[in-house]
């Protein structure tokens, strides 16, 4: 996934990761914590948390809450919440 941008609202406790420039399409949510934005080609062109305390996602979770989610879009959450993570980490140094 490329990522183009990364915002974060620290009192808000959310971020988004935005990795593309298409044209927003539609979103898919996952237990009203992530949304995946995605483009006309359903491919990924975001990725948002709504809330600091759901960035411990892993395949397996992914899997459970939303079994039939598409391999690319749990990948594109689990790098979209590693970019986040790296971020948060460095503005707490």
């Amino acid at each position: 996934m490329l990522m183009l941008e990364i915002s974060i609202d620290q009192e808000l406790k959310v971020g988004y990761v935005k990795s593309s420039a298409s044209t927003f399409s539609g979103t898919i949510t996952i237990k009203n914590e992530i949304n995946i934005d995605l483009d006309v080609d359903e491919k990924v062109i975001g990725v948002e948390f709504l809330g600091f305390s759901c960035l411990n996602q892993s395949e397996e979770s992914l899997s459970e809450e939303a079994p039939s989610l598409k391999q690319e879009y749990v990948r594109a959450v689990l790098e979209a919440q590693e970019h986040l993570l790296i971020q948060l980490k460095s503005h707490a140094d």
